[in-house]
């Protein structure tokens, strides 16, 4: 694990605790640097995972629920579920950022959530009612993969939120998802609908193949 900096955040209404790596530009380096590099940007805390969180901390969820975290990164999304009240596993494809998640998740009085090392291109027979992630779609190569592993892993009535602050391979990502039988509901910051992506501007994507109640 990389050397760590504490830092307060107020997300909701609510003050978390985080510990980052301290030298994010060191992880980056270290990754372009290895022979079968990981993703690198699991060290960097991005704005849209503030976003997210809220979301999540303002979305009323049935009790008892499932959830898994994608590329959790230091975990912010996934705590913030833990707070409102689901079940989270974090997950990453690296497992330095499941530690961190879990990490954090322990000093935000969350000690027993669970984390999984995960690959989208790996089958995994868990199935979660509610999928939460943010900032995965800066890749359009990764599109199809993510698309694959959300049919996969999410229970039949279940929904997969995605947080994104408006990049151009959202759209693509919409498209393909539509094309693939996705239901896709658009909720801007405050959980409202809106109509269309919009460049620049954050959106919570909902995907679900059938509408549950939440």
């Amino acid at each position: 694990m990389y050397p760590l900096t504490p830092q307060t955040l107020e997300i909701a209404g609510h003050r978390l605790q985080l510990d980052l790596p301290s030298d994010p530009d060191q992880v980056l380096t270290d990754s372009a640097c290895a022979t079968n590099a990981d993703d690198p940007y699991w060290s960097i805390l991005w704005p849209t995972a503030k976003r997210t969180a809220e979301c999540v901390l303002r979305h009323n969820w049935p009790p008892g629920k499932s959830a898994l975290e994608l590329g959790c990164g230091c975990g912010l999304v996934g705590i913030a579920g833990l707070l409102a009240g689901l079940q989270v596993t974090f997950s990453d494809i690296v497992p330095d950022a499941v530690n961190l998640a879990l990490h954090n998740s322990q000093k935000n009085g969350f000690p027993d959530a669970n984390g999984q090392t995960l690959d989208w291109s790996k089958p995994t027979d868990d199935r979660f009612d509610v999928l939460l992630a943010s900032d995965l779609l800066y890749e359009s190569g990764q599109h199809l993969p993510l698309l694959k592993f959300i049919k996969r892993t999410l229970s039949p009535e279940g929904k997969c939120y995605i947080g994104d602050p408006g990049r151009q391979n959202a759209g693509q990502f919409y498209n393909s998802a539509l094309e693939q039988g996705w239901q896709i509901e658009l909720l801007d910051s405050n959980l409202n609908a809106v109509s269309a992506l919009t460049p620049g501007v954050f959106c919570l994507l909902v995907l679900f193949l059938k509408a549950p109640k939440f």
